[in-house]
């Protein structure tokens, strides 16, 4: 099996490093998202009950999985927690009752058990 070279910390840094701009440079991502969702619809349906979001960024899939799938509980993660704030800007107050945010590299966390759905959308680029 072939190491991972991926230095997380620096891809992080980047990240950081493009925040303030990161929206509107995003438009791929959106386009991808929206896409992704589509695909999900079409060959999983709608519904699900647990979901894990992995490199959620500032929340382009997210809001379109909010918008477009029924579930009860979201689990958001990303290696960057600055995202946080932005994610939380485009959440309702009922919304954010579903979200559950952790954050770091997603390799080394537990996760939660009786997932329906684990998704990611432009993580490896």
């Amino acid at each position: 099996m072939k190491e991972n070279n991926l230095d997380k910390q620096l891809v992080a840094k980047h990240f950081r490093k493009s925040l303030l701009h990161y929206e509107e440079n995003a438009k791929l991502q959106n386009e991808i998202a929206q896409q992704l969702v589509q695909l999900l619809i079409t060959h999983c349906g709608k519904e699900f009950s647990t979901v894990y979001e992995a490199g959620c960024s500032t929340g382009q899939l997210t809001r379109e999985l909010l918008d477009k799938i029924k579930f009860k509980k979201i689990y958001l993660n990303d290696l960057v927690q600055e995202f946080e704030s932005e994610i939380v800007k485009k959440l309702s107050s009922e919304e954010q009752k579903k979200v559950e945010m952790s954050w770091g590299d997603v390799e080394q966390l537990f996760l939660p058990e009786q997932l329906d759905l684990f998704i990611s959308s432009s993580t490896l680029q």
